[in-house]
Parts: C-alpha cells; structure tokens; sequence
C-alpha cells in the first residue's frame, strides 16, 4: 500500500444475514408539568383524526388533534422494525427533534395494530376516557 494511503474500510454489513438493528428511541422521563400537558394531549386526540400512511421502519409522527391544545408539541410515534414488529411510543418535540417519553413505548408483535385502537389505550392507560366506538369503529385503519 502507498505511503499515506488510507486502508479501505470494511464494510461490516456486507455478507451479513441479519437486518440492520433499528435504533432504541432515547426515553426521556417527564417532569410533572411535561406530564399534566402530555395528558392534555391524549385526552384532546381523536380517533377520527390520527391515521397512519404507511408504517415504515423511521418513527412516522402521528398527531391526532386538529388544533393542538397542549403547550408541547406531542406525537403518538409508529414504526415497523426490520423484523417485523410493531412498536408505538408517545413522543415530545423537543428542540429540533423528537424524544419518546419513559414508559410509553409498545410492541405489537408482528401483526398490524389499528392505529385509532393503539391511541385508545393509551387513553386506558391514562385514566382518559377512550374515543367512544361509533367514531373508531368500522374506520379500516393502518
């Protein structure tokens, strides 16, 4: 090799059967106001108005409210993981990006969950009365 010729890198992936691992979301925990307005936000998203297009292996951002009435910026995240799986978190825009907040995140397994049922229980979860069934059943939903 070449005085000061760099040696070509390795491609590690390359001849590998296994799917590249998708990076775990960084939790952040919620302070008590965080918490109330996080809350705010569940409480005002519909059923009738989160949806996913397509669930891909990126965190797609899913709002569920026509006018936000939280002070922070909440999403209800999804993603389909390169094995198969499904996963959902809450996530708050902080600065220019997204967090996923401590003891939100969901797997699904392997089958598809409806997005308007996934954001119900959270709603369980929270003590916030879920979207009453007209308005989410029915919807085929991603």
């Amino acid at each position: 090799m070449p005085k000061g010729s760099k040696k070509p890198k390795e491609n590690k992936q390359a001849g590998s059967s296994k799917p590249p691992k998708e990076k775990e979301p960084k939790l952040r925990s919620l302070n008590n106001s965080e918490k109330g307005d996080m809350e705010k936000y569940i409480a005002n998203a519909r059923t009738s108005l989160i949806h996913v297009n397509e669930w891909t292996t990126n965190w797609i951002h899913c709002h569920g409210e026509s006018r936000t009435t939280a002070a922070l910026t909440w999403h209800l995240g999804a993603m389909r993981c390169s094995d198969g799986t499904y996963k959902t978190v809450i996530r708050m825009k902080e600065g220019r990006g997204h967090v996923s907040v401590e003891g939100t995140l969901r797997s699904w397994g392997t089958e598809r969950p409806n997005i308007k049922k996934v954001l119900n229980s959270y709603k369980r979860e929270f003590d916030i009365e879920p979207t009453s069934s007209s308005e989410s059943e029915g919807e085929d939903e991603n």
